[in-house]
């Protein structure tokens, strides 16, 4: 798990340095045609701007989960067992969860 969030921070610095480097390009490239605060001014504003249009892109919807029939059953069985003994519900729920898991 560990090694698993050293690479997705890694990434996520990759791509902060990726884009901190477009950015002086993009003003080192218009700085000689505008002065030097106008070309930062107007590099900012084109990031915000993407920002934005990211930010406000539509998402795809979440699908509601198919349940089996097997599924429902075992679901309605723990549910019965769960008024009259919790702790082996919760038990039982544990092993029918780790059972699935699995199987897939």
């Amino acid at each position: 798990m560990l090694a698993f969030a050293a690479r997705i921070f890694a990434i996520l610095v990759l791509v902060t340095l990726g884009i901190g480097f477009a950015a002086f390009g993009a003003y080192m490239a218009l700085a000689p045609y505008l002065e030097p605060a106008l070309a930062g001014l107007l590099v900012g504003a084109v990031a915000i701007l993407a920002a934005a249009l990211l930010a406000a892109s539509p998402r795809p919807g979440r699908r509601a989960p198919v349940v089996a029939p097997a599924a429902q059953a075992e679901l309605e069985t723990l549910a019965a067992l769960a008024a009259d003994r919790p702790l082996t519900a919760l038990a039982l729920s544990t092993l029918v969860g780790a059972a699935e898991g699995a199987r897939r």
